[in-house]
């Protein structure tokens, strides 16, 4: 006989991804709740979501979820079955943010890894979730790549200009003698 609560926690599970187009979970040991309360905080101002989860409920939803996206299909043959504590992280908009604050309160000492994620259906591992973590953010890389147009641009100018202004800062001098 199928328990109610569980059908109506895998029905959660399922309607929660299915509105994020990222996932990521992380494992997490001796997290005391308080500082789980505010990992949570500091995720609710990225516009993130972080559920504790129970494994093989989790488990049952990804294989509902398996004919809608082939990502899916690769991470529960990847990843599954899970082992040990895990949370499931969404992302409304932004999911760098986000995993920026889990990859600071990890490196913090917080007893929290990744495990694997979903982002823009690609399947990541926890290595390439560590490495997504330390880039920069989008705005960063946009102002790092316009500096980069601006100063060969910047330099042309300055030597197309330089020939000129010294012809012009020698007829000053001239000038005034």
């Amino acid at each position: 006989m199928v328990n109610a609560k569980k059908t109506e926690t895998v029905k959660y599970y399922v309607d929660t991804i299915k509105q994020s187009a990222h996932l990521v979970l992380i494992q997490f040991d001796k997290v005391t709740h308080p500082a789980l309360e505010g990992l949570r905080r500091d995720l609710s101002q990225s516009q993130t979501k972080m559920k504790v989860v129970k494994n093989s409920l989790l488990e049952k939803a990804v294989n509902r979820l398996l004919n809608t996206n082939q990502s899916f299909v690769e991470l529960k043959k990847r990843f599954f079955p899970l082992q040990n504590k895990t949370a499931v992280i969404t992302f409304a908009k932004d999911w760098t943010a986000g995993l920026k604050t889990i990859y600071a309160f990890a490196k913090k000492g917080g007893d929290m890894s990744f495990k694997c994620a979903v982002i823009d259906a690609t399947t990541y591992d926890d290595a390439a979730l560590v490495k997504l973590a330390q880039l920069p953010g989008r705005n960063a890389l946009i102002a790092q790549l316009i500096n980069a147009f601006r100063s060969p641009m910047r330099r042309l100018v300055y030597s197309c200009q330089y020939n000129t202004n010294q012809f012009v800062y020698i007829l000053q001098q001239k000038a005034k003698k």
